[in-house]
């Protein structure tokens, strides 16, 4: 199991559970980030309200991971099954319903479109009791799909605003690159895959460049895509200025050292990154599409690039966006922004200020308790 957002909110989630004294079971994958992580925390309230349960899961179609995990949520007795992605939504609902168990959840975090084959509508329309959407838009991509308005509750995603505020330390990173203090530096956080766009970002660099020729760009994150982006830096001879620094721990120490944070996603659920961003004061231009537009108004506390509903429709299986000349027609605005932020430290500093403000709506104590509150409706409910 990688160690992103998804898996990042559920930790969150399992451990404030565990210290309000909620008893939390996880299953997980064998030797996964997320049980890794949990198992470093060696909180005392892990011991008796939090439980890693790891079970072997092939697929999303594995018959024995079904039976496994039905068998589990028996003995257990448990209550409420919270899903936290589209394969567990598939496994857990069946098991679920073998197991019979009460209340079935699962989370929705991202923006692009339900899958129209009988599988997909068969597990969110009938296996399932809520859908937890984590922004807006999400929720109206459900609608669309044909889920139940009542069947439906948004929880945005939360941030640890005890790590990423703007008393963390700076000057790390540049020491690292050996770059001076005032050297113009963007950097871009997310994994490494089509769908965040990082290619077209890339191609915006020898723009911007040509306006602010000292500026250096870093991408924080690993992925599929790794390879093909360092041969498409070093294709535009970009490699002393664009730094691949793959997947790192300490993204507060590197947050604190950018200008600018750049985000070329197609698609948002409700983007943690910005989030921590913009609770270290720092600038954010993104693309105008899902979750984003409830995070950014545009000048206020960020930049939004215009992102129309018809070239996200059309593009909408994401697998080349990056590559196609859709893309392309949104360089110029990007290197526009980008170019206009750098070359105006006032305008930084005035946007970073109400980001801010913004992003104290997003701890992670307020994604805990909406989640919560979920629960207990359902609970009640079902009284």
């Amino acid at each position: 199991m990688s160690w992103r957002g998804g898996e990042i909110q559920l930790f969150y989630l399992a451990l404030g559970l565990a210290r309000q004294h909620y008893p939390n079971f996880l299953i997980v994958q064998p030797e996964g980030a997320l049980a890794k992580n949990l198992e470093k925390a060696h909180e005392p309230c892990l011991q008796d309200t939090l439980k890693i349960l790891p079970v072997r899961m092939k697929g999303e179609l594995d018959a024995r991971a079904v039976w496994e995990i039905a068998r589990i949520l028996h003995r257990r007795q448990i209550h409420i099954l919270h899903m936290h992605t589209a394969h567990a939504v598939t496994l857990g609902s069946l098991a679920g319903q073998i197991a019979r168990v009460p209340l079935r959840i699962a989370s929705r975090r991202v923006h692009f479109p339900l899958r129209s084959g009988f599988l997909s509508r068969c597990k969110y329309r009938w296996g399932i009791d809520k859908i937890i959407a984590v922004s807006g838009e999400v929720r109206n991509q459900l609608l669309r799909a044909g889920i139940a308005e009542d069947k439906i509750a948004v929880v945005p995603s939360g941030i640890d605003l005890s790590r990423f505020n703007p008393g963390v330390p700076a000057n790390r990173l540049r020491r690292e690159l050996k770059l001076f203090q005032d050297t113009p530096l963007v950097g871009v956080v997310g994994h490494l895959s089509p769908r965040k766009g990082h290619t077209l970002w890339i191609r915006a660099v020898p723009e911007i460049l040509k306006e602010v020729p000292g500026a250096h760009f870093v991408l924080v994150g690993e992925g599929p895509q790794r390879q093909d982006l360092q041969e498409q830096v070093d294709a535009l001879g970009l490699s002393k200025n664009v730094h691949l620094l793959g997947f790192r721990p300490d993204i507060p120490e590197i947050l604190a050292d950018l200008d600018v944070l750049l985000s070329t996603s197609f698609s948002e659920g409700s983007p943690a990154s910005l989030k921590e961003a913009m609770a270290l004061a720092k600038p954010v231009i993104a693309l105008d599409g899902g979750g984003v537009r409830e995070l950014i108004t545009d000048g206020v506390d960020g930049i939004l690039l215009p992102y129309p509903e018809s070239l996200f429709l059309r593009e909408n299986r994401f697998l080349r966006f990056g590559r196609e000349s859709a893309g392309g027609a949104l360089l110029p605005g990007l290197v526009t922004a980008v170019v206009s932020l750098l070359k105006d430290k006032e305008k930084r500093h005035r946007l970073g200020q109400a980001a801010i403000k913004k992003a104290q709506a997003y701890g992670m104590e307020a994604m805990i308790e909406r989640t919560k509150a979920v629960y207990l409706e359902l609970l009640r409910r079902k009284k």
